[in-house]
Formats: C-alpha cells, structure tokens, sequence
C-alpha cells in the first residue's frame, strides 16, 4: 500500500472474512442511465451475494450511498 502525506493512496476494508476458489471481476461504472451499476445491483441480488469489503481512496470522491434505507459505502465489493 503506498501511502501520501500520511494517508493510504487506497486501502480494501474487509468487512467479511471471504475465500474465493475462482475470483471473478465484474464493474459497473456510473453513465449516462447509471446502467452499469443497474445491472451490477441485478447479478448481486440474483445471485444473492454478500458485501464482504469495501474500498477507500483519496482519490475517490467522499459520498454517501443510501440502499433501501441503509448507509453504504459506494465502492463496495462482494
């Protein structure tokens, strides 16, 4: 982890011990619609997985997400 001024660059916050077998990537970026993150929110709720981290970075703009009425972080990984 590289660190600025003290800070994390970036750092993975696990929230859930998680092992994976076969790890795989999926994004969804916000555009025009926000369909990436439509269709990301369909496979999680599909396939119904679990948060298991989130990712912090100074580059990342500081925002606050509410899902049905529960904070989240906006960069979360499951």
């Amino acid at each position: 982890m590289s660190i600025k001024n003290g800070i994390p660059e970036v750092q993975v916050v696990e929230t859930q011990e998680a092992i994976f077998n076969e790890p795989i990537v999926i994004l969804g970026f916000s555009g025009p619609g926000l369909v990436g993150g439509i269709a990301v929110t369909h496979i999680i709720e599909q396939l119904e997985m679990k948060e298991t981290a989130h990712v912090r970075s100074m580059y990342l703009p500081p925002v606050v997400v509410f899902l049905d009425g529960e904070l989240r972080h906006p960069f979360r990984v499951y």
